[in-house]
């Protein structure tokens, strides 16, 4: 009993040593592998979202000519969406990650991707309320 927990303890301290000295080693690998604002090609991420490329395995299309229809809708849907005009904005945090939301009133929606460790990643979207959000 009390030799697991003196061995637990030390486990516990080198645990968070090594957290000490390797926090800074994941910021500057972090900040020296941040995407660029101009990797950020809204139309592709926003064409990879309308496909359901983020959705879980079981929710993608399934056989080949579901995929290339698929495509072809989010392809669509994508250029009519945008087509009167899409706002990109992209907001720096910590010289580590990148927010980028894209806002398609045309759509009513507002999408979101993090930057992080040269790539973009889709986490959400919203529905805007009025033509003021």
């Amino acid at each position: 009993g009390l030799l697991a927990l003196v061995v637990l303890k030390i486990i516990v301290n080198a645990l968070s040593s090594l957290a000490f000295f390797l926090l800074p080693l994941l910021y500057f690998y972090a900040s020296a592998n941040l995407p660029s604002i101009e990797s950020f090609d809204a139309k592709k991420e926003l064409k990879r979202v309308m496909r359901g490329a983020h959705l879980p395995e079981e929710q993608q299309p399934k056989g080949w000519v579901e995929q290339k229809l698929n495509r072809l809708a989010a392809s669509i849907s994508t250029e009519l969406a945008t087509s009167l005009g899409y706002e990109v904005r992209v907001t720096d945090y910590l010289g580590i990650a990148r927010l980028s939301s894209v806002k398609v009133p045309v759509a009513g929606r507002e999408f979101y991707w993090i930057g992080i460790i040269n790539r973009w990643q889709y986490i959400g979207q919203r529905e805007l309320r009025s033509n003021n959000d």
